[in-house]
């Protein structure tokens, strides 16, 4: 063996692709270090740099956001050894699928994520943000009227649903529309929202971690047999 040349090293790539994004993921061996990184940059159309762009790092553990800087470029340091879900988030561009990446020993990944542009959505996807967590409560949000947006709806029945175990948690909507779960376990989640006065919503996924408070957007609800005309601009 040749002195000052590691025998066996190998970078190995490999490239997704999708009918929206393209990802390339380049993993790499990190030396001397006991924790994982990932390093990414964003593309728009044309090539154009993505600044500003929100970027999420979830895990069972906690949640991670950071922004893409002036360069499109972004990265989380640091990294336990895990396994992660990466999640973009950018108005006006066409959904981006959630990376998984998975880590087994210290190493680097590097990501490029080219967006493409999308027609304007009436109802875009519900997304949760994630907050620092000082008690048992683990989930919060609100369910209001589409009609009057100001008018909660009460007594709505919630049930989250645990992806990987299957575990139910039912909880109701109070006088003013608020709810919230606690004490569930972390993990990926999906919840539907019903009502004998409304349509069904179903479909809502997130994330609950171990350290943060998972809060979703104002949950929007139609009464059945109400006709409105919607106009999307």
């Amino acid at each position: 063996m040749t002195a000052g040349i590691l025998p066996d090293m190998k970078i190995a790539g490999l490239c997704l692709f999708f009918s929206n994004v393209f990802f390339v993921v380049f993993p790499s061996c990190v030396y001397g270090q006991s924790t994982a990184q990932i390093k990414g940059v964003i593309w728009g159309p044309q090539s154009a740099v993505m600044a500003g762009v929100t970027v999420n790092l979830l895990s069972v553990e906690r949640a991670r956001t950071t922004k893409t800087d002036e360069s499109g470029k972004f990265e989380f340091l640091d990294l336990p050894i895990s396994t992660y879900e990466l999640q973009v988030r950018q108005a006006g561009v066409k959904p981006v699928p959630v990376q998984e990446i998975s880590f087994s020993e210290p190493a680097v990944r590097q990501i490029s994520i080219v967006l493409q542009v999308a027609a304007s959505e009436c109802f875009p996807k519900i997304q949760a943000a994630y907050e620092d967590r000082s008690d048992k409560m683990n989930l919060a949000g609100n369910i209001a009227n589409f009609s009057s947006s100001a008018s909660p709806v009460k007594n709505a029945t919630l049930t989250a649903t645990h992806k990987e175990t299957g575990t139910t948690h039912v909880v109701n909507s109070n006088e003013k529309g608020e709810f919230q779960f606690d004490s569930l376990e972390p993990g990926k989640y999906t919840l539907k929202v019903s009502h004998q006065e409304y349509s069904e919503l179903a479909g809502i996924d997130f994330w609950v971690t171990r350290e943060n408070l998972t809060r979703l957007p104002t949950i929007y609800m139609f009464r059945k047999n109400e006709h409105s005309v919607i106009l999307c601009q």
